[in-house]
């Protein structure tokens, strides 16, 4: 059969029963370790209790990159093994379908850019997808499975997909975590970070709201494993498996909030994302299973 991507999503959304299917949850309750925050009365989410919970399929235990596309009203994913592309009905957790876009490997991040799919691996490797020939263009960045790239986000502002690396910067640094640029304009990665994450700066947030050093231990773990731009705000949302802790950047880049997830309850988020409606999702990897985390805005 010859899908032109998810374009034949509408027939799978509503005929979802001929795939698998995730089991939902819609009680649960995490056992919320704590959030420290900056109280500027913007959107919201009641991060203690998620509006429902996913438990994904086998073949998406190793859930990475998470991503939703606007043409389908579909949530994308990836695996870090595989080179599929996976749509998940946001409302069931369903998984609707998948698509190849290449060979096997470590793949980490994923984006919607208009007709085309962006998919990072670790080593910085972006895959673009295109969704109307299927065909996969691939393009080599300077970083390297030393930087670690984990996260990718498209900012609309700088036409340029964020890379978000959970190993070194390009600088060496042993004190930061860097977010590069991608220009889409001209394919080429910005030299300098579009954000840095200062660990220094981190821990300075927390002893100024009162932290425990419990907080402040497991700050220190802090490596970006996902990356999103809130729809509204222009906030940057990035999460770290390393310690389950979430830490939300505003659009000046300062650091606004900081949170943290029990690790039993959400052990590795790695791919966060929202939909057009702001609601926040949030996928976690498993050892059996992955999991999303739902959580409608307030």
């Amino acid at each position: 059969m010859n899908f032109s991507y998810f374009k034949s999503i509408a027939l799978l959304f509503t005929a979802f029963i001929i795939f698998s299917f995730a089991v939902v949850s819609e009680s649960y309750s995490l056992n919320f370790s704590a959030r420290f925050s900056n109280n500027d009365n913007s959107i919201t989410y009641n991060l203690s209790k998620p509006t429902k919970v996913f438990d994904l399929p086998s073949k998406l235990a190793e859930i990475s990159g998470l991503d939703f596309d606007t043409n389908t009203n579909v949530l994308i994913s990836v695996n870090d093994e595989k080179g599929k592309i996976y749509g998940i009905n946001k409302f069931t957790g369903a998984v609707l379908g998948s698509y190849s876009f290449g060979k096997s490997g470590d793949y980490e991040g994923i984006e919607q850019l208009n007709d085309k799919i962006a998919v990072v691996n670790s080593s910085g490797t972006i895959y673009l997808f295109d969704t109307e020939s299927q065909e996969t263009i691939k393009i080599k960045t300077p970083l390297s499975e030393e930087n670690d790239v984990e996260g990718l986000a498209f900012s609309e502002d700088y036409n340029a997909l964020l890379l978000a690396c959970k190993g070194r910067s390009l600088n060496n640094s042993s004190d930061t975590k860097s977010i590069y640029a991608f220009n889409l304009d001209n394919h080429t990665l910005e030299k300098f970070p579009f954000l840095e994450i200062d660990q220094n700066e981190l821990k300075g947030f927390l002893v100024s709201k009162s932290a425990k050093p419990s907080f402040l231990k497991r700050i220190n773990k802090f490596a970006p494993s996902g990356i999103s731009i809130h729809p509204e705000t222009g906030d940057f949302y990035i999460c770290s498996a390393r310690g389950s802790s979430l830490v939300i950047f505003n659009a000046e880049k300062t650091i606004k909030e900081i949170i943290f997830f029990n690790e039993d309850d959400m052990p590795q988020p790695e791919g966060i994302t929202f939909d057009n409606d702001s609601n926040l999702f949030i996928s976690s990897e498993g050892d059996n299973y992955g999991k999303i985390f739902v959580f409608d805005s307030e």
